[in-house]
């Protein structure tokens, strides 16, 4: 699937999502310069997991199994004052333990879990929308 959204070239955008692989619109490198059509688009592909923020990227997130995910698997997020975290489970949609819900409520996160191709057009929605949002994107089949 190939999803289309307003550009915003100085954000990490998603692309598209197909099972398995995140293409990612990136932000160009501080280096770069513009060339007389334009700004430079940087397109970059993800087989990994990862976690995507407006400002920020965390390429090859490591996590264990969905239904094991703890909140010390996104402490490494606490720093980016986030609203909310769109968690991307893979091909299907899978529940971590409650737990983890609850503290994200407690810590004020909002915390949605969806399938990761659900979680892209979210987080894309969200971003232009000028939310504090991550998408943390299972994207290797499980």
């Amino acid at each position: 699937m190939q999803i289309n959204r307003d550009l915003n070239l100085q954000r990490y955008m998603i692309q598209g999502y197909t099972q398995g692989e995140i293409t990612l619109l990136m932000p160009p490198r501080p280096s770069s310069t513009a060339t007389p059509q334009g700004t430079e688009i940087r397109r970059e592909t993800f087989n990994g997991n990862l976690i995507v923020m407006p400002e920020a990227l965390i390429r090859d997130w490591q996590l264990p199994p969905v239904e094991d995910l703890q909140p010390a698997d996104f402490d490494l997020l606490l720093p980016y004052d986030l609203e909310v975290i769109l968690l991307g489970t893979g091909p299907r949609q899978r529940w971590p333990a409650p737990g983890l819900l609850d503290v994200m409520r407690q810590r004020n996160i909002g915390f949605e879990v969806m399938d990761t191709g659900a979680a892209c057009r979210t987080y894309n929605i969200l971003m232009a929308d000028q939310r504090r949002v991550a998408a943390a994107l299972i994207v290797a089949a499980s």
